[in-house]
């Protein structure tokens, strides 16, 4: 996808130059855009803070909590859920009371207060991202087969090019790959089971191996693919989820990414880096617990791309469109 002159136009990063009091940020682990957002109008406003171009007084504070866009989210392994509106804005209860000075008490707040998923509480931090975060690359791996939760598909920290094992799929407009949670509006949005949309032959999927301990993931996320398929605009969707031992896989982060060409794309391999959106979660493990931790790669879903996203060039109106299916392969390095 990309930033044009309607969503500079539209997007909240451009007010920042009207900002001249403390201003705190909320942010979604479950609303991915909105997310993405608020940490880049945050960033943008405390750099502009800390170079004395603004007068914003101070950095108020950024708060990440679980909830969905506008919607109580339920966690995975939990009875409890999580009421947007009240979670929302409970943590800035404090904060408010400060800056209006209902009361005269001192505000104790740390500069980012985040939710960890899977451990499921609170956790004081002093910045975002955070610095003590270890980037770690992690790479496909197949015998040619990662098609549905049942394939071959593996991840691991280890590189190296699987000789001749390219995976693919044929994507069909007219039955796409559906969301399950995740960046959408609404009821539908949040933390989802992923068994039913995993188990298609046009979802490739990738595990790690049983996880021995517990590994904490915070921060952005990306994927970095070698693809080529053979219609003039596809697009490419990577999903990172969380498998509980019982085989139940639940989204943490998604993203997409548009591949259009000038020319005929048949065998043309390109790299594509698909931005999804940052989270925290700990993924437990344990000899015996069964806990792994897969990267789904599917076909665009219905939520968030257009109908017949793959297909040929057609004149502007939508009633002269036409869907077309297109074959699909990820590429090995």
């Amino acid at each position: 996808m990309t930033f044009d002159r309607f969503m500079r136009h539209t997007a909240n990063a451009g007010l920042m130059r009207f900002v001249s009091l403390i201003a705190q940020f909320v942010a979604s682990l479950s609303a991915g855009a909105q997310q993405e957002n608020v940490l880049s109008v945050m960033k943008r406003i405390q750099r502009a803070y800390w170079k004395g171009k603004f007068r914003v007084e101070a950095f108020g504070g950024l708060i990440i909590g679980p909830w969905g866009h506008a919607t109580a989210v339920k966690l995975p392994a939990s009875n409890v859920e999580i009421a947007y509106r009240q979670e929302s804005i409970r943590p800035s209860i404090a904060w408010f009371d400060s800056q209006l000075r209902v009361t005269g008490a001192p505000l104790n707040m740390a500069r980012v207060k985040l939710f960890v998923m899977g451990e499921n509480r609170w956790r004081n931090e002093s910045e975002w991202p955070l610095a003590r975060t270890k980037y770690t690359e992690f790479y496909l791996h197949s015998g040619g087969g990662t098609n549905t939760l049942f394939g071959d598909g593996t991840l691991s920290t280890e590189s190296g090019y699987d000789a001749g094992a390219n995976d693919s799929f044929t994507y069909d407009p007219r039955d796409p790959v559906p969301s399950a949670g995740g960046a959408v509006l609404g009821d539908r949005s949040g933390i989802a089971r992923q068994n039913a949309v995993e188990a298609r032959s046009d979802v490739l999927v990738y595990n790690t191996q049983v996880l021995t301990e517990p590994i904490e993931v915070t921060g952005p996320v990306r994927t970095i693919l070698f693809v080529a398929t053979d219609a003039p605009t596809t697009d490419f969707t990577a999903k990172l989820a969380d498998v509980f031992p019982d085989g139940t896989a639940y989204n943490l982060s998604d993203g997409i990414w548009r591949q259009a060409y000038s020319q005929s794309p048949s065998e043309i391999v390109v790299r594509v880096e698909i931005v999804l959106w940052p989270t925290s979660n700990v993924f437990f493990g344990g000899i015996g617990s069964g806990w792994k931790s897969p990267a789904a790669i599917s076909r665009a879903t219905i939520a968030i791309s257009t109908p017949g996203n793959s297909r040929p060039p057609q004149p502007r109106f939508m009633w002269h469109t036409k869907n077309c299916s297109a074959r699909c392969s990820i590429r090995h390095k």
